[in-house]
């Protein structure tokens, strides 16, 4: 792993992080200091890796927007067109 301020591989643990997804491994670099969280394509998702991934995986399947929307609950049928936007542009 890299320090993403000054790209120095001198990186160390520096706790953990809680979050409503559960705890976040944190990183310091011993070269400037910068404490910083590795983030992954699902940092900030206010729901969870699973109910985006099982979206996606209907929205693939065929099912149209909103029937994805009325099977899965609590899904908005323009928040599954940003994930497809998101995840499947990578």
């Amino acid at each position: 792993m890299k320090c993403l301020n000054c790209n120095s591989s001198e990186v160390i643990k520096h706790g953990r992080r809680k979050t409503h997804r559960g705890f976040i491994q944190r990183y310091k670099c011993k070269s400037c200091g910068y404490d910083f969280i590795k983030k992954d394509k699902y940092f900030r998702m206010k729901n969870s890796k699973y109910k985006i991934e099982k979206a996606l995986k209907l929205l693939k399947e065929g099912y149209s927007l909103r029937q994805i929307k009325k099977k899965m609950r609590g899904i908005s049928h323009t928040g599954i067109m940003r994930w497809n936007k998101k995840f499947t542009s990578d």
